[in-house]
């Protein structure tokens, strides 16, 4: 899969213009390269955890050390982030669902139902078990793509926190 390769909240561009239409537009594909679904995923996670941690010390030095609304900052925008981690994930999950099911989108190229099948322990008898097993592909791969995005989140804050620069990760083959 190609990939970003850099995602971070810099490098996504979101657009309202007042009505229920909105755009969102991904910039800086400089470290763009072929590798796993959960990569990207995982980096703008793993940024967005940097994010929420760095709050105290952003707030308390743009703030002051002692200031009275220091704590109420901290909390706020704490729980922002925290919003915004759970809603991309959500929000990813939904139109990952909305697309594996549609009809137009996923007629069985990526898993035939021969392949599900063999997931499932019951025989199929009818559409609707069908449809039952391909939603349980679906729950599978979502949940194996969640573990290994938070991997790869987990390696962003440690890439971060041993300052690796971006140009040795590009030297990474998956």
């Amino acid at each position: 899969m190609l990939l970003h390769g850099d995602l971070h909240t810099g490098s996504v561009m979101i657009r309202h213009d007042g009505s229920s239409q909105s755009s969102c537009r991904v910039i800086d594909a400089e470290f763009a390269f072929v590798g796993p679904f959960a990569f990207d995923i995982g980096l703008f996670l793993g940024n967005l955890f940097l994010a929420y941690c760095a709050v105290p010390g952003i707030v308390k030095s743009s703030e002051g050390e002692n200031s009275p609304t220091a704590q109420f900052a901290i909390e706020t925008r704490q729980r922002q982030i925290q919003s915004l981690l759970l809603d991309t994930w959500t929000n990813f999950t939904t139109a990952f669902r909305r697309l594996w099911r549609d009809p137009a989108t996923h007629k069985g190229d990526i898993f035939p139902l021969a392949v599900m099948q063999n997931q499932s322990s019951t025989q199929l008898t009818s559409v609707d078990d069908d449809c039952a097993v391909v939603d349980a592909c679906c729950e599978t791969f979502l949940h194996r793509l969640l573990r290994d995005a938070l991997g790869f989140a987990a390696c962003e804050l440690l890439k971060r926190m041993v300052r690796v620069p971006n140009r040795c990760q590009r030297n990474f083959h998956w």
